[in-house]
């Protein structure tokens, strides 16, 4: 579609007639193919375009409802503009994460034949957990036509089945009583490979016009158990005829068959049915169009009769929300500030006049791939070529200094391969801005108002479990390297970047597939070749019982003391921690949480001084001293030992998980100037590591769930497989109506390095898995055991990273 830059920026004007929608799905059920479909139909292209070239997974799409379908209640006119964010990552929930922060609805997409998968559970939860409405479409219907050659009845059962389940999703998962079902609109079925679909209304708006009857009643007996007596000429629940014959299901009799005999016409080239439905059908083939024969014939009518594009993005518009309607209930889960301030109060309404308030989820290369541009959503205000914003650190509050003031260079939208400048982007609507990222980590607000709160950052499922180590084949291209990796690791939020003190550089990432692709495009941007070493797992330090003493460090010039113990705590806390459930933020919340929840006392939730690592890590520090004086004076140094500590544990100096430490007593010196960070961080770090070495540590070790699909003939060696892997096989379950069985496992990550291609050449290619980060487990054995297996890795990650041997000695002082 195009259209000049005036009419874009008219069209950001009307954020009732905005959507911002995300595709979700599997990788292989049928995304990108849909989202083709889409973009090709309704894509925008500018006839007076500035634009720079640029890697974006976005694309504005401008759809004109037709006259005779419905628009909502609130939209103005029928010229809407659809934000379609349609994630592209190697890894698919590495990008999708900061993606669903700008969406507010999400087309969820299920392959009709293989059904909710394991990964599509993921991101469907984490959708929901963002508060996005969703539609569905059940894609790769095609494939029970043609591959499956399923009878109507199996496959109503079989969408029935995808339907059901998302729904247990949603009602596990999602605020309200919200569900999706054909009947209101909210299920589309489609091909996305061959560009057509339909939602009920589509069949019930043709019968109703036929039979002269009313269109949404028709609609509820179009799907369910109804069927239609034409002998009786009435509709009833019994499958059976007044006559005693076998009735076929409504959506069978009147959906399913009339594709069906459209199908056979084209697979048979019977011109005179074909002419026949064409009249019916009301669809025009061209000469061209009458010389396709077999499938490429039914595709073609198909397309004309229910096209993909039109049903998808209708559906969207009616029961997806505009940002209006959206930030009404997502502010709260959207600002970190007061409901009540002025900022917020701008967001709630999508108020283009209001306060600035703009979310930056994520940096975005330029195709050169020399420069980055931050990526993001206006939610309040209207956001201007050169206008002073002040950009604000995830943990600003007001009042602190991590913030800076700038003005914005350049503004535009991005359109998949373009990046096109536009002077301003009111609320609502999602913008590009370039010139300001060497000012922004990861993630960032923006914002013209100096007592404004930062937004809330995305939270992620996954946790980089895997590493590598890579250095310069020739020393002279270390600092071009070096440049590459600062870009990478603020475009990819999975992708963590540090320097050993060996001199490596380590680039932890998701799996072993996210890190391949990470390597190939690091050569490629760098244009340098690298040595890159094997795999490295990443582990976390726990603890399995409380400290057998109490444990105490002295400061250097041996005037000050810290008593500290460890303790393990309970894996659901850790679990919450994780989520952002439990955070620092409000006491009286946090505090009722733990009381009630698992079992605390509310004296100790009072004084939990810091989570970590990164103030937000699954472990915890309490102070339970009583009468300790200068002890406020201390705080601050003693919470950044406790920071640096819970980074790198004593054992291996990996992250500690799951570890509470108890702040028992603390003598200091009167004098100030005798107990300064100089003298307290050290000793502080010193005593955490002594309380972790005494309450028994052990390593954790990261764990995927791994469900495969294959046939039945296969299962043994899908079975020897695993168990060689150190895998635990959890569930196997046939899937209705294939051949297919799905096996579910855990794996260690560990030993998930070359179980793919292990797998495949062992089944000769039929088996399918799928991986995902599941959980930490805690490895069994001693690490301060000689011989013991947890000791061999303990000893090869400190001999990779320089780190001499964990003695208690070295940590624990006496009187």
């Amino acid at each position: 579609m195009i259209l000049s830059l005036d009419r874009l920026r008219g069209l950001m004007d009307e954020a009732n007639n905005i959507r911002n929608i995300i595709t979700i799905a599997h990788v292989d059920h049928g995304r990108h193919t849909l989202s083709d479909n889409l973009i090709a139909f309704a894509g925008i292209s500018l006839r007076d375009e500035n634009s720079h070239p640029c890697l974006s997974s976005q694309y504005p799409l401008y759809f004109e409802v037709p006259q005779a379908d419905q628009v909502p209640a609130n939209s103005r006119g029928r010229s809407f503009l659809i934000h379609l964010l349609n994630p592209t990552s190697s890894d698919y929930s590495s990008e999708i994460t900061p993606d669903l922060r700008l969406a507010d609805g999400g087309v969820m997409m299920v392959d009709a034949v293989e059904g909710v998968a394991v990964a599509s559970d993921m991101v469907f939860r984490l959708a929901l957990t963002q508060r996005i409405k969703p539609v569905l479409t059940i894609n790769k219907i095609d494939r029970m036509f043609f591959e499956l050659q399923l009878d109507m009845e199996d496959m109503y059962q079989s969408f029935a089945r995808i339907v059901g389940n998302i729904n247990v999703i949603l009602a596990t998962y999602q605020d309200g009583d919200r569900h999706l079902s054909p009947i209101a609109g909210t299920v589309a079925f489609s091909s996305g490979l061959q560009g057509w679909g339909f939602t009920l209304s589509t069949f019930a708006r043709i019968y109703a016009e036929k039979f002269e009857v009313d269109e949404t009643k028709l609609i509820e007996r179009l799907w369910g158990d109804w069927y239609f007596d034409q002998d009786a000429k009435r509709w009833g629940s019994d499958p059976t005829s007044t006559s005693g014959a076998k009735l076929a299901r409504s959506f069978c009799k009147f959906v399913l068959e009339p594709i069906y005999a459209i199908l056979r016409a084209c697979m048979d080239d019977d011109i005179n049915k074909l002419n026949r439905y064409l009249y019916i059908t009301k669809v025009h083939l061209t000469l061209e169009d009458r010389d396709l024969k077999g499938k490429q014939l039914f595709k073609c009518f198909m397309q004309k009769w229910l096209p993909l594009n039109h049903t998808i993005l209708h559906m969207a518009i009616l029961h997806l929300p505009s940002p209006i309607e959206a930030q009404q209930y997502r502010v709260e889960h959207l600002y970190t500030g007061p409901m009540d301030d002025a900022t917020a109060i701008a967001i709630r309404a999508c108020d283009p006049m209001g306060p600035l308030s703009v979310y930056i989820s994520k940096m975005v290369p330029m195709r050169s791939r020399s420069e980055l541009y931050a990526y993001g959503r206006v939610f309040s205000g209207t956001i201007r070529v050169g206008q002073k914003i002040r950009i604000l650190g995830n943990s600003y509050q007001p009042g602190s200094k991590e913030f800076f003031v700038k003005n914005i260079p350049r503004l535009g939208v991005p359109m998949g391969g373009n990046f096109l400048e536009i002077p301003s982007i009111p609320a609502g609507s999602t913008c590009a801005i370039f010139g300001i990222q060497s000012f922004m980590s990861k993630t960032s607000t923006l914002t013209s108002e100096e007592h404004s709160f930062p937004m809330e950052t995305s939270l992620f499922t996954l946790s980089s479990a895997v590493k590598i180590a890579v250095t310069c084949l020739t020393p002279g291209d270390m600092p071009r390297l070096i440049e590459v990796l600062k870009q990478l690791s603020k475009s990819d939020p999975l992708i963590h970047v540090t320097m050993e003190e060996t001199g490596e550089i380590v680039i932890s990432g998701v799996n072993e597939l996210h890190l391949q692709v990470t390597i190939r495009d690091l050569e490629q941007d760098a244009g340098i070749e690298l040595v890159v070493s094997s795999p490295i797992v990443s582990y976390r330090e726990t603890v399995i019982e409380e400290s057998d003493r109490m444990c105490m460090a002295m400061s250097p010039n041996k005037h000050n003391r810290v008593y500290v113990t460890a303790a393990p705590m309970a894996s659901e806390l850790v679990d919450a921690i994780d989520a952002g459930k439990i955070v620092m933020d409000d006491v009286d919340i946090r505090g009722q949480k733990l009381v009630q929840e698992f079992g605390w006392d509310l004296a100790d939730t009072k004084k939990i001084w810091s989570f970590g690592p990164n103030a937000n890590g699954p472990n915890v520090m309490v102070d339970i001293t009583h009468g300790v004086n200068y002890l406020e004076e201390i705080k601050d140094s003693v919470c950044a030992a406790y920071q640096w500590a819970s980074n790198e544990g004593v054992l291996a100096g990996e992250n500690m998980r799951g570890i509470r430490f108890n702040i028992h007593d603390v003598v200091l010196h009167s004098d100030a100037i005798h107990r300064g960070g100089g003298q307290i961080i050290p000793t502080s770090r010193r005593a955490l590591y002594a309380a972790q070495l005494t309450a028994h540590p052990r390593l954790m070790e990261p764990i995927y769930k791994v469900v495969i699909q294959c046939p039945m003939k296969v299962l043994g060696e899908v079975y020897s497989t695993i168990v060689m892997k150190r895998g635990i096989i959890i569930d196997e379950v046939p899937r209705i109506g294939t051949p297919l069985t799905m096996v579910t496992s855990y794996l260690p990550v560990k030993d998930s390095f070359g179980f793919v291609s292990e797998l495949r050449s062992r089944t000769s290619g039929q088996a399918f898995p799928e991986m995902g980060f599941s959980h930490w487990k805690v490895m069994e054995g001693d690490p301060l055991m000689e011989g013991d297996e947890q000791f061999q890795i303990v000893e090869d990650i400190r001999k990779r990273k320089g780190m001499s041997a964990p003695m208690l000695n070295r940590y624990l002082d006496t009187l």
